[in-house]
């Protein structure tokens, strides 16, 4: 009798409790990130089709047909997966592997935004320029997409608390590329006014017979991009101990990505460079919320380095012309794209508080 109930009592405990969920693998980590890239890459070029050849004359176009296609299999390798862990005892969605539940959604939205997006060609036509990306079915879209992509992020927060040492770089490498994604997804609907794409105000190949509104418009594409910027990177730093090199892998993938579509490529050495100096500002500093004068200095730092790299290029190279604006305007951009980047951290350390 005794032997029979230590029998069942092993069962017990070996049974997913109501509030469990399974922990992603490694190798499901990695074919669910490739999958993500196909995705980002098929919307990318989209975009850049868009951007060279006008709006779309069909639904069928190749760039559709690969990021419709990513979306189904990243469909059938969730639901499949849920499926075998609903054998092994885990209940409802919760057999989805940890992390992975709000990009189980986004593939919901993702999909009814792409359903509706076909209707609205049918009725509207196709978009064109700023309506392809202010079109509410492209706002679904973009909304799927950046849930879709934090899934690998989400699962390795998730695992952080439970390996007994942190990971290399190479381990980390699904979470860091999703969470690259998802600030890739930021600014492919920022693109209209982020400076390091063809809207760079400050240079002369941008400016305007209004200064005042190539003034405006440059140091708020500055603000801008720095909130994308320091906000991503310090939800990496709030919620990891990063590996060597993440900054720099961070920065330099998130350019090659924007790339694809209107980036301009000569600033490619400038995110490769912030990368690198931040994964040294990291090591030195070691920012955390319980460090925050270090976290405030890292938030800081980060567009400071950046934007001065960014001017430091086009006055020594005469890009696009060169910088137009005064040095009163652009040495006054970079410090205020600073104190945004410090005033990110100090909300960001209060948000993570509140939540400890």
């Amino acid at each position: 009798m005794a032997l029979g109930s230590l029998r069942m009592a092993k069962v017990h405990t070996q049974t997913p409790a109501l509030s469990d969920k399974p922990l992603s693998t490694l190798a499901f980590d990695w074919v669910y990130t490739s999958l993500l890239l196909l995705l980002s890459a098929g919307i990318y070029m989209d975009g850049w089709s868009h951007i060279e050849y006008g709006p779309d004359q069909s639904v069928f176009s190749e760039y559709h047909l690969l990021f419709y296609s990513s979306l189904a299999v990243i469909g059938i390798w969730l639901i499949a997966n849920a499926a075998r862990y609903l054998r092994q005892g885990f209940r409802g969605l919760n057999a989805l592997p940890a992390g992975y539940l709000v990009s189980f959604f986004g593939v919901l939205i993702f999909g009814l935004g792409g359903a509706l997006d076909l209707t609205g060609h049918t009725l509207f036509g196709f978009e064109a320029d700023m309506e392809a990306l202010l079109s509410p079915t492209h706002m679904m879209l973009f909304i799927g997409w950046a849930m879709i992509a934090v899934g690998p992020a989400r699962a390795a927060a998730s695992r952080r608390h439970r390996e007994a040492k942190e990971p290399s770089l190479l381990r980390f490498l699904p979470g860091l590329i999703s969470w690259t994604m998802f600030a890739n997804v930021l600014a492919f609907a920022g693109m209209a006014y982020f400076p390091t794409v063809n809207n760079a105000w400050m240079l002369a190949d941008w400016r305007t017979t209004i200064e005042w509104y190539g003034h405006s418009l440059g140091v708020m594409g500055t603000m801008a991009q720095s909130v994308l910027m320091v906000g991503t990177a310090l939800w990496l730093v709030h919620s990891f101990k990063l590996p060597r090199g993440s900054f720099t892998f961070f920065f330099s993938l998130f350019a090659l990505v924007m790339t694809i579509t209107s980036f301009i490529p000569a600033f490619i050495p400038v995110f490769v460079l912030t990368g690198i100096l931040m994964d040294v500002l990291y090591a030195v500093l070691k920012p955390s919320s319980k460090r925050p004068a270090q976290l405030y200095a890292f938030g800081f730092a980060l567009p400071l380095i950046f934007w001065s790299l960014f001017y430091a290029l086009a006055l020594q190279t005469g890009l696009k012309g060169g910088v137009w604006y005064t040095a009163y305007i652009w040495i006054g951009s970079v410090f205020e794209a600073a104190i945004v980047g410090l005033l990110i951290a100090l909300l960001s350390n209060y948000s993570s508080q509140i939540d400890a």
